[in-house]
């Protein structure tokens, strides 16, 4: 039992993934693009869990 639900825990990890790559291309693949060029990106990440306003003016 306990390795079959390790399995299904990992395929649906793996297909959650996938689906999130995939799906929101549109608006994370803009923001996704930017941060593996620039390294401050980074820390905006951490902005937009805590305040996604603060974030966005820094953006601007």
């Amino acid at each position: 039992m306990s390795t079959t639900i390790q399995v299904n825990t990992l395929l649906l990890i793996g297909i959650n993934l996938i689906e999130c790559s995939k799906e929101p291309p549109p608006q994370q693949g803009k923001r996704e693009r930017p941060k593996p060029r620039p390294l401050p990106p980074p820390p905006p990440n951490i902005e937009l869990a805590g305040s996604g306003t603060k974030d966005d003016h820094t953006l601007k």
